[in-house]
């Protein structure tokens, strides 16, 4: 059934924390019910980017290897 649900994405930021408010709690049971209802779901996850007016930095900041610590990624699941 995969193949036939549109993709979903979620953004992954409330899913890192393992204390908080109960948003982390939240969003793992709505990524759970999306899969058991079938949903071809996947999460985004990224780091802070600053502000920048530049296209051309922005751009290569954002594709440049990341300094050491929470990683860029994308998991689909």
């Amino acid at each position: 059934m995969l193949g036939d649900s549109p993709r979903i994405w979620m953004d992954g930021f409330s899913l890192t924390h393992s204390h908080g408010t109960g948003i982390s709690t939240y969003s793992r049971g709505h990524a759970a019910t999306l899969r058991g209802l079938g949903a071809n779901l996947g999460i985004l996850y990224g780091r802070p980017m600053p502000r920048l007016k530049d296209a051309t930095e922005r751009e290569v900041r954002f594709s440049s290897t990341p300094a050491p610590g929470p990683t860029a990624r994308c998991a689909s699941g």
